[in-house]
């Protein structure tokens, strides 16, 4: 799998943390999500996609799922067809 990429998205002030991760630098991660409207709503900035080799994500996800821990079990899986898509599209 050589040619495989996944997008995670990390809080802007936490990029340097995560590839620190990575590079076996420090033993824990920063939390990261699989989509943009799932990060929570932060006042220092916004979240960055980073796109990562297939076993650099690997590394990252065997530290543990932050998705699993954030919802109730009774909670409707999110829509994924962009409504907001204006929210992060500038129109000028």
């Amino acid at each position: 799998m050589k040619c495989m990429y996944v997008t995670v998205w990390v809080h802007n002030m936490q990029i340097d943390e995560l590839f620190d991760y990575i590079t076996g630098r420090i033993d824990m991660a920063p939390p990261f999500w699989y989509n943009h409207e799932e990060c929570p709503y932060s006042v220092t900035g916004g979240y960055s996609a980073i796109n990562l080799a297939y076993d650099d994500f690997a590394k990252l996800r065997s530290m543990g799922d932050w998705y699993e821990d954030r919802y109730d079990k009774s909670e409707r899986p999110r829509n994924w067809d962009f409504p907001d898509w204006e929210d992060f599209v500038d129109e000028a």
